[in-house]
């Protein structure tokens, strides 16, 4: 049970997230980027304005307490993984210590290009649809 189960939260995580990178990324990327995630977005720091942080300096250790992974090496390469892929920024120059946030720029790049896809595919499925329909003359 958490710790904190007198206050009952979320942590929103963006679809294009969910369904278009973390599948793409290796088990502790994707463990990191749920954590850097419930530090930025899902903190609330004012519950009346719902006002939330879009960064927040986070030490490795403290990202390798919250997961199931103890090797700061591990926690490190996953990290790694995530400014390479440009999912997150990475801001400091500690080497264990840096303030972390997600890459909005790209995630909503993701976004578009996802929207334009399903869009394009369900047209193209739509098409197809009617090209297969023919309409008997006799």
């Amino acid at each position: 049970m958490s710790k904190h189960n007198n206050n009952v939260g979320y942590t929103g995580i963006y679809n294009v997230l969910l369904d278009d990178v973390m599948p793409n990324l290796s088990p502790p990327a994707y463990i990191v980027l749920v954590i850097i995630c419930r530090m930025t977005i899902g903190w609330v720091t004012d519950r009346e304005s719902n006002t939330r942080k879009f960064k927040d300096t986070i030490s490795q250790q403290q990202i390798a307490d919250l997961s199931p992974y103890n090797r700061l090496a591990t926690i490190a390469e996953a990290i790694d993984e995530l400014s390479g892929k440009k999912i997150i920024k990475v801001e400091g120059s500690a080497k264990r210590l840096k303030t972390y946030s997600l890459n909005m720029e790209a995630i909503i790049k993701l976004q578009n290009e996802s929207v334009t896809y399903e869009y394009e595919q369900k047209w193209a499925d739509r098409e197809e649809s009617e090209s297969t329909h023919t309409v008997d003359s006799t």
